[in-house]
Parts: C-alpha cells; sequence; structure tokens
C-alpha cells in the first residue's frame, strides 16, 4: 500500500489497498484511521478534489455503510 502526502486542513496523508479496498486516513492530529468498503473510484475522486477534506466528508464519513476502526 503506498501511503501519499496530500494538501489539506485536515488530513496529512492518505493510503488505499486495492486488495482489499481499505483507506488509511492520517489526520493531522495524528489520529489513524482504517476505512473498509472503499472503491478505488472513490479514492480517485478523493485525492483528485480541489478539497481533499471536503471530499473525504461528503464520500466516506457520510456513507454510513463504510466501517472503520482506529489504528
Amino acid at each position: 500500500m503506498e501511503i501519499i502526502d496530500v494538501t489539506s486542513k485536515i488530513i496529512c496523508r492518505l493510503g488505499y489497498d486495492e486488495k482489499t479496498n481499505e483507506l488509511i486516513v492520517i489526520f493531522k492530529t495524528g489520529k489513524r484511521y482504517l476505512y473498509h468498503n472503499v472503491s478505488k473510484s472513490e479514492y480517485k475522486a478523493i485525492i483528485e478534489a480541489e478539497s481533499v477534506g471536503s471530499a473525504f466528508t461528503s464520500i466516506i464519513k457520510k456513507d454510513k455503510s463504510k466501517t472503520y476502526e482506529t489504528i
């Protein structure tokens, strides 16, 4: 899994695993979360968005079918 730096007010790094459809989000606070059931197209939409934080919120956080855990 490749983890990349992103430009965002709240997120500093993102990583995506195509084999497991999991997204790692590392916030500027240092908190890390692993989100499950994230499609590659959703990941691409987030990293290509003008606002990574807003895209993450609208695509992942508001989707109640996305389970997550703290890592």
